[in-house]
């Protein structure tokens, strides 16, 4: 039995309509990938850029510190912490150092911050210590009363850090609530201070701690 002229010339319509269809999807998909491509290009230019930035960054700053004299340091260590920040896009870093004069402390000896963190920085102040062969900073955590100021000590105001960076345990955290329960303190902490997130870093060298 042959099929009805009128129905095949129907099928034929459909199959038009299907073929017209699917040459558009087909082309709404290759632009969409074309477009993709050119947004991962994009992506990996960027990104690219950023590493190079940052290798950049780490030879000069591997050579600023050679020869460099022993006065001149402190300036050269707070000034590589702002250039880092700028290139990463970081609000701040700070450097947190052990002494044998002050076993057990970790205290804030080199700190920068962006200009977002004006309020914070205001509260700070670097002194001298006879005891330890670097400033460090005592923090005015009352504002009315100027005099009950203390030493930054990271094993004081973020216990829980302390002891991952004595155990030599990096942490990276990307938001507060990543902060186990018994980092209570330190979670507070960083509320205050406006810190979302952070990274930190054990310093050692031939065995010995040193922030």
């Amino acid at each position: 039995t042959s099929w009805p002229e009128e129905t095949v010339r129907g099928l034929v319509l459909i199959a038009d309509v299907f073929t017209r269809v699917l040459e558009r999807r087909r082309a709404k998909l290759e632009v969409e990938e074309r477009n993709a491509l050119r947004k991962a290009s994009h992506a990996l230019d960027k990104e690219l850029e950023r590493r190079l930035r940052f290798d950049s960054l780490m030879a000069k700053l591997s050579v600023r510190f050679i020869n460099l004299p022993a006065e001149e340091v402190d300036g050269a260590i707070e000034e590589s912490q702002r250039q880092f920040c700028e290139t990463l896009g970081l609000g701040r870093s700070g450097l947190f150092q052990h002494f044998e004069q002050e076993q057990g402390a970790l205290l804030l000896t080199h700190f920068y911050q962006n200009s977002e963190g004006a309020m914070l920085l205001g509260s700070l102040e670097r002194r001298a210590d006879p005891r330890l062969p670097s400033k460090v900073y005592w923090v005015r955590l009352d504002r009315e009363a100027p005099a009950a100021a203390q030493r930054v000590d990271c094993r004081l105001f973020f216990p829980w850090c302390y002891e991952q960076v004595r155990n030599n345990q990096p942490i990276a955290i990307s938001r507060l609530g990543e902060l186990p329960e018994e980092a209570a303190v330190d979670r507070e902490m960083f509320r205050r201070i406006g810190t979302q997130s952070t990274v930190v870093v054990p310093l050692s060298a031939a065995g010995d701690w040193l922030g």
